[in-house]
């Protein structure tokens, strides 16, 4: 089963052509939003605690490698944001192709967050387990917080 290496959450990743080499800016560990919480807490409270979207620039930006260097393999991985209160914001399922290459990174940007409550927030990365029985499960590979708070 392939192995994760690392995940990072920035504003964007460049990576150069000729040698592959990747470039992380801006990595994210906290986001500050101006305004009054209390305006925010009251319109979480009228839309039953559905939030808002707020926009942001980020992209997350992971690194798997095969388990056997020799061979050619595919995995199924998935995304879920948690939000403090361990309520799942978003869930995206995607496969890291490792048949022809021994290494992939794989990035996914956001230009919208999903915001419910202010606090931090978990980027789960999940892989799926080799299966034992009919039902799939997944493995928790890493987890990534993202503080977002008020500043006043």
């Amino acid at each position: 089963m392939a192995e994760h290496v690392w995940t990072v959450l920035c504003e964007r990743a460049v990576t150069d052509r000729e040698s592959n080499i990747i470039s992380l800016l801006q990595v994210t560990e906290q986001i500050s939003l101006e305004g009054d919480p209390a305006i925010f807490e009251k319109i979480v409270k009228e839309r039953d605690a559905t939030g808002g979207i707020i926009p942001v620039q980020l992209q997350l930006v992971t690194w798997w490698i095969r388990s056997d260097q020799g061979k050619g393999e595919s995995l199924e991985t998935r995304l879920t944001i948690v939000n403090p209160s361990g309520r799942v914001l978003l869930e995206k399922e995607v496969t890291v192709d490792l048949v022809e290459n021994s290494s992939r990174r794989v990035s996914l940007q956001f230009e919208h967050f999903p915001l419910t409550e202010v606090g931090i927030h978990w980027f789960e990365i999940r892989k799926t387990k080799p299966q034992t029985s009919k039902k799939q499960q997944w493995l928790i590979a890493a987890r990534i917080p993202l503080d977002i708070k008020f500043v006043t």
